[in-house]
């Protein structure tokens, strides 16, 4: 995506606030602790993040269409936004041997066939918009730049929110108190951010990171984890101000050694394990806000099929 100013990006805001895990163990380079011990799964606890994740996912397509409806009746044209799969579900399996061959590392960025369309539609809205019905879009959308907000903040994660136009709209419809939401969301979504340190802290996430990456030294690739060799791959089909335009044929072959060297090292099948152990932790140590986080999206649930159907 080429550079956007702040108000065109505003169109594409839902792709580019997506949560994910592109690949964890590259993410905290410098800040793992080796001394971190092994974390058991936690199956009730795990299910009850991923059963918040999966509701979660559901009424954002529910807000998105609220949304959609609201900015039809002010006059606006709106793409409803893609919805990724909640992280719990995609798990590592982006990054097949079949789909770096394909798209390099495109898959890891949240890319997909429909994904791709949606952000197409997105550009030509974008492209054929004035100042002047772009500005109207935002004010229509999100209250404008000068609208009432609102903020959320957890020991140091902080989201702002507008709390006027199209998409409070929406959210005010389906979930009433919005900061409340807001604030078990936030809980919620910083789970894949805060296991880093859990995750490689453990023993076994550096043999994995060694294996793979003598996997890759065979193929004359000298990374030290996949972390690595993904921050690179951007770097290779990156224009002059940075933005990726790939995937260019040198990140496409990288891509294609390191999903070689995770199938014949398990490294994707075993870190999912890893990960979801820490993920099940995280669920236990913040249940109240999960809990939550279900009891007001049930509620937003039953909301939704009133207004939606």
């Amino acid at each position: 995506m080429s550079s956007l100013s702040p108000r065109r990006a505003t169109l594409y805001l839902p792709s580019l606030m997506m949560v994910m895990l592109l690949i964890l163990s590259g993410c905290t380079s410098g800040t793992s602790r080796r001394d971190s011990s092994p974390v058991a799964l936690d199956q009730a606890a795990f299910e009850s993040l991923k059963n918040a994740q999966h509701l979660s996912s559901d009424l954002r397509r529910a807000e998105y269409e609220l949304t959609r409806r609201c900015m039809v009746a002010k006059g606006d044209q709106y793409v409803v936004p893609y919805v990724p799969t909640p992280y719990v579900f995609s798990s590592f399996t982006n990054l097949t041997v079949e789909s770096a061959s394909q798209q390099g590392y495109r898959a890891l960025l949240g890319h997909t066939p429909e994904s791709d369309a949606i952000d197409a539609q997105i550009g030509a809205l974008n492209q054929s918009m004035t100042e002047v019905e772009l500005d109207k879009y935002v004010n229509d959308l999100t209250g404008g730049e000068n609208g009432p907000k609102g903020s959320v903040e957890i020991a140091g994660s902080k989201i702002i929110f507008p709390m006027s136009g199209c998409q409070y709209e929406a959210q005010f419809k389906l979930y009433g108190d919005v900061t409340a939401w807001n604030q078990a969301e936030l809980t919620v979504s910083r789970a894949s951010f805060q296991i880093f340190g859990i995750v490689e802290g453990q023993k076994r996430v550096a043999d994995l990171n060694a294996q793979w990456s003598d996997c890759m030294k065979v193929k004359n690739r000298v990374y030290a984890q996949p972390g690595d060799a993904f921050d690179a791959g951007l770097k290779m089909s990156s224009g002059p101000d940075g933005s990726y335009i790939g995937p260019t044929e040198p990140e496409v072959a990288l891509a294609v050694a390191d999903a070689n060297c995770r199938v014949s090292t398990g490294y994707d099948a075993a870190l999912t394990e890893i990960t979801n152990a820490a993920l099940s932790q995280y669920a236990r140590d913040n249940e109240g806000e999960v809990l939550k986080l279900i009891e007001i999206d049930r509620a937003a649930q039953q909301t939704a099929a009133k207004l939606i159907g």
